[in-house]
């Protein structure tokens, strides 16, 4: 139990900075798309989906190498995200996803 308590509030970190700020987690850095988020080419949806979630494995699906490359320089800017942040697949319905194809 102590140990689910400690995950929910490294968790809770993340978004504890203020309310209307936006962040990401991509390859295990917390990234900030606040400002981005308003030029994004797929629009600022996708944000708000993966608000403090790892979002990289969807990052590589849909974004070029150039895009990448982009996103690069926003990575160096970033602080390092919990270690507990979990990636989509390894959730419960990622794990029923993946068995199911």
């Amino acid at each position: 139990a102590a140990d689910a308590s400690l995950a929910a509030g490294s968790r809770a970190e993340v978004s504890a900075d203020d309310s209307k700020s936006l962040a990401i987690v991509l390859y295990g850095k917390r990234v900030d798309v606040t400002k981005f988020a308003r030029v994004h080419p797929g629009g600022s949806k996708v944000f708000r989906i993966f608000k403090d979630r790892d979002a990289t494995e969807q990052f590589e699906a849909y974004h070029s190498k150039r895009a990448i490359k982009m996103m690069e320089g926003m990575l160096k800017k970033s602080e390092d995200a919990p270690a507990d942040t979990p990636l989509p697949s390894q959730s419960p319905m990622g794990k029923e996803f993946k068995a199911m194809i």
